[in-house]
């Protein structure tokens, strides 16, 4: 008689319900969400993110971008045995993973006969729901192509009223009042990207080939912290959330410095003059060391950050968080924490 095996099923590909429905993803994917600011405009890529500040949030207006005209998306839907008026685009808003609250809302509802080049979803100075100004954590737009109505059935193809043809997200993250750094959640996915051990709660990512040359902080570098971690540190109020704040900002800030300073050591950049413009981390850097050493030239500091990293880092620290000083700050909030006065504190 002979033994029995198990073996594991393998499909090789993954089996879907419906075929065809790659021409309202590929619509979707190719879909841009454009937030139209005081100082210009953020163009978010579908399944990308983009840094708004913080403090004009309440007033950006936001539109979809589809990249295709009313006929084409009229054409697309016939070759799909649909008629354009039986679909609807969908915008949904909603918190962020790493918020404290979780709710959503129907942002917009549009028929696809009136579906054009670009939707807009809020106008400039239009009033918005907590969701659209939440200054802390950001939030998420999704998008859906969804089924209006039954239609009548084909083999493979969505009938059902409420089927999702396609779907796409746009995230959108606050940039910091105070420092313009903003964590990111350090995923799953990031650490299997970065190929990052679990141990690892900060991970702070250079976005550019040169932090000399990179014209926006966005373009320099991203923290990331925990995703845990970052979901804790949104409930914390007061004294606590700033305390907790600064022990992620500081070891950040100590890698960047570290970094311009590996690179203001490399040959090419032995020459490297700095006039207080130009890359936008070397200006971040330098406000915060002026409010360290109000004398210090441009000079003086490119000098300390090539020639005494450690010096640098120092004086990156002294200031982070805020404009009074983080050492005075620190003792403020370790009095607050501990509900005495052990710690003097200005």
């Amino acid at each position: 008689m002979s033994a029995l095996v198990n073996r594991s099923r393998e499909e090789g590909a993954e089996i879907r319900p419906f075929i065809g429905l790659e021409v309202f993803e590929d619509l979707l994917a190719e879909t841009h969400l454009i937030a139209s600011t005081l100082y210009g405009e953020v163009e978010i890529v579908a399944g990308g993110s983009g840094q708004l500040n913080g403090l004009s949030v309440d007033k950006v207006g936001y539109r979809l971008k589809l990249g295709i005209g009313s006929n084409e998306i009229a054409t697309l839907c016939q070759n799909f045995g649909l008629k354009e008026e039986q679909i609807d685009l969908v915008v949904i808003v909603r918190d962020q993973k790493s918020s404290t609250l979780h709710e959503a809302e129907i942002l917009k509802v549009l028929n696809g006969s009136g579906l054009s080049s670009e939707v807009i979803l809020v106008a400039r100075d239009d009033p918005r729901s907590r969701l659209l100004t939440n200054r802390y954590t950001g939030f998420e737009f999704e998008a859906f192509l969804i089924l209006n109505s039954d239609v009548s059935a084909r083999p493979l193809k969505p009938r059902r009223k409420g089927t999702i043809l396609a779907q796409t997200t746009f995230a959108v993250n606050i940039l910091d009042k105070k420092s313009g750094l903003k964590p990111y959640p350090l995923t799953a996915q990031v650490r299997e990207d970065n190929e990052l051990p679990n141990g690892v709660w900060l991970w702070v990512e250079e976005q550019s080939e040169s932090l000399l040359e990179a014209v926006s902080l966005k373009d320099s570098f991203r923290i990331y912290v925990d995703e845990e971690i970052l979901i804790l540190l949104n409930r914390l109020t007061g004294p606590a959330r700033s305390f907790a704040l600064q022990t992620i900002i500081a070891p950040a800030f100590a890698q960047i410095v570290r970094s311009i300073s590996a690179e203001l050591s490399l040959p090419l950049n032995i020459d490297f003059k700095f006039d207080g413009n130009g890359s936008a981390v070397l200006k971040l850097l330098y406000k915060k060391f002026q409010k360290v050493k109000a004398s210090i030239n441009h000079e003086e500091f490119i000098e300390l950050l090539r020639n005494k990293p450690s010096h640098a880092v120092a004086y990156s620290l002294a200031q982070t968080t805020g404009p009074a000083g983080s050492k005075s700050d620190i003792k403020r909030w370790i009095n607050d924490l501990i509900g005495e006065n052990d710690v003097p504190a200005p």
